[in-house]
């Protein structure tokens, strides 16, 4: 089974699609991709883009 949280960051990051429009590509309905764009801005606002 595909983790759609996953897939959301990979289309985020890889190909600097925004987030809601990387969640609405691989949810089934709208409120699946509020929810997954919600937890991806959530995932990315505590990480440290220097830390790498």
């Amino acid at each position: 089974m595909i983790d759609k949280q996953k897939e959301v960051a990979f289309l985020s990051d890889n190909f600097d699609l925004p987030t809601a429009r990387a969640a609405k590509l691989v949810a089934a309905s709208p409120e699946e991709a509020d929810r997954l764009a919600a937890q991806q801005l959530k995932e990315a606002a505590g990480r440290d883009p220097y830390r790498d």
